[in-house]
């Protein structure tokens, strides 16, 4: 049986693509990794680009939420531009 992992932070692991590795030696086969702020949103858009089974959420953990969203203001998604493999950071 495959699994599906809903949430997962696999760009935290010390060597991420490892943490995709090990996961889906142990069953799962796609995951839903979630970025928690825009310093990792990059990470968790190279860990999608490289294997289509990891799946790809941009955003703030809730946590954060007061302290950051006041910083990225209303137009914050045209910072981010979409490719056919997933998201990237706009410079």
């Amino acid at each position: 049986m495959e699994l599906r992992d809903a949430h997962c932070h696999y760009q935290f692991a010390e060597v991420p693509y490892a943490a995709v590795e090990q996961a889906r030696a142990d069953g799962v086969g796609l995951a839903m990794i979630n970025g928690s702020a825009p310093s990792d949103w990059e990470d968790v858009a190279a860990l999608g680009r490289r294997d289509p089974r990891n799946r790809m959420s941009f955003g703030l953990h809730p946590w954060d939420v007061p302290d950051r969203a006041r910083g990225l203001g209303r137009d914050s998604a045209r910072d981010s531009a979409r490719t056919s493999n997933g998201w990237r950071r706009r410079d």
